[in-house]
């Protein structure tokens, strides 16, 4: 049995199909799990490493692979024909999953947070929660085509250490209070944000030492995306990348390197700055409080969905729709932050516009000294988020495939 799965950006991949593929997994059948990267705004050009790295995943075909497949019927290298399978949608544009299942012959299914289309071709559409659901709803969708199964990314959210294994890899001391600095998972958004980031963690350093920073680095950013965000000429101090040692040195303080068991580096931070995006869910599952910035100094920077994506990126033309629509959209948003947009209230801080690196410090150092930390802990901690979503999917699927059939 067949099983495609579509994605695209860093988010999605850890967030969405690492606990799909690992839900597969436990299925007491044979399949051959393939995953489709179509062409993507938001890819990093580093999925392909990560999901070959989990377990259970035959092949991974890019977006070259997939447009020779779909304009040509030339079938990717190492994949194996079967008429039994299914196509599940799992980011990207919705329209390249409904491609695939029509050159193979298979029904499609969809995992949203918010895209709907294409409702002849999808027979189902999982939704992460009522919210999502009721819109659907409104927009005409067919309720026998809906299902609330739960937000994948609480089920990716698993430390593989437990707390005291975590202190010990970070050395942590009772009086320490580390900051955990998360300039995304895209190499144009991490060579941008890292800057400030470094700017601003030099500012708290040298008005309150107590406070130890560490890098949490995404697997999508190597070696060369943090020594070209080094070069920025906004660092205003010396910054040394020292690859064996695993961390920055700036004049008298280190920043250590961590990607290694994300999840319970995370969860033993005691404060994250990050941007928009999966992370803000995953921290909010583990109570770590955070501070969400949107620099809107360099609008061109951030990636679009859609047609108005593509058209971003077109030389010249893009940066100027960008610089127009980007700011009115933020203003357009209540927030930014994903955990407050599916809350639909401020759980935790958010800050954007432009912004500079002595109003991030003002306002980091106002949290951390004030109450807002204790205030956005509680508030965390009663949020009760639960997961299972993975496993809804999976099995409703092979329960609509072999509803005679008895799902292990």
């Amino acid at each position: 049995m067949n099983i495609i799965l579509t994605t695209n950006s860093p988010g999605e991949v850890s967030a969405w199909v690492k606990p799909v593929v690992k839900k597969l997994n436990e299925k007491n059948i044979k399949i051959n799990i393939y995953i489709f990267i179509p062409p993507c705004v938001f890819s990093s050009g580093k999925e392909a490493k990560v999901l070959l790295g989990l377990k259970g995943v035959e092949a991974v075909y890019n977006s070259k692979d997939y447009l020779k497949f779909i304009l040509f019927n030339i079938k990717p290298s190492n994949f194996k024909a079967a008429k039994k399978g299914f196509v599940l949608f799992l980011g990207g544009d919705l329209m390249h999953a409904v491609f695939l299942a029509k050159r193979l012959n298979y029904p499609v299914y969809s995992y949203t947070e918010r895209d709907y289309g294409f409702i002849k071709s999808i027979k189902k559409f999982y939704v992460s929660d009522q919210k999502i659901y009721q819109r659907l709803l409104k927009k005409g969708a067919d309720p026998a085509k809906l299902k609330v199964v739960g937000n994948l990314i609480i089920d990716s959210v698993q430390p593989g250490l437990n707390s005291k294994q975590a202190k010990a890899k970070l050395n942590k001391k009772d009086d320490q209070i580390i900051i955990s600095l998360m300039p995304g998972s895209r190499p144009r958004e991490f060579e941008y944000i890292l800057p400030l980031f470094l700017n601003t963690a030099t500012e708290i350093k040298q008005k309150k030492s107590k406070y130890r920073f560490i890098l949490t680095k995404a697997p999508f950013i190597n070696e060369k995306e943090i020594k070209r965000s080094l070069r920025d000429k906004r660092i205003n101090f010396d910054t040394v990348y020292k690859k064996e040692e695993n961390r920055l040195s700036i004049d008298d303080f280190v920043i250590e390197i961590y990607e290694e068991d994300p999840y319970s580096i995370m969860r033993e931070a005691d404060f994250a700055l990050t941007i928009p995006g999966t992370n803000n869910l995953e921290l909010a599952v583990l109570e770590t409080p955070m501070l969400v910035i949107l620099p809107l100094n360099k609008p061109e920077l951030i990636p679009l969905p859609g047609l108005i994506g593509l058209l971003g990126e077109i030389p010249l033309l893009g940066k100027f729709l960008k610089r127009v629509i980007i700011p009115k959209m933020s203003r357009n948003r209540k927030y930014i932050s994903l955990i407050n947009l599916l809350q639909e209230k401020e759980i935790v801080p958010e800050m954007r516009g432009l912004i500079n690196n002595q109003d991030l410090t003002a306002k980091i150092l106002n949290l951390l000294e004030g109450e807002g930390i204790k205030v956005m802990k509680k508030r965390l901690q009663n949020l009760r988020l639960e997961g299972g979503a993975a496993d809804h999917i999976i099995n409703d699927i092979f329960q609509d495939l072999n509803p005679k059939e008895e799902n292990n």
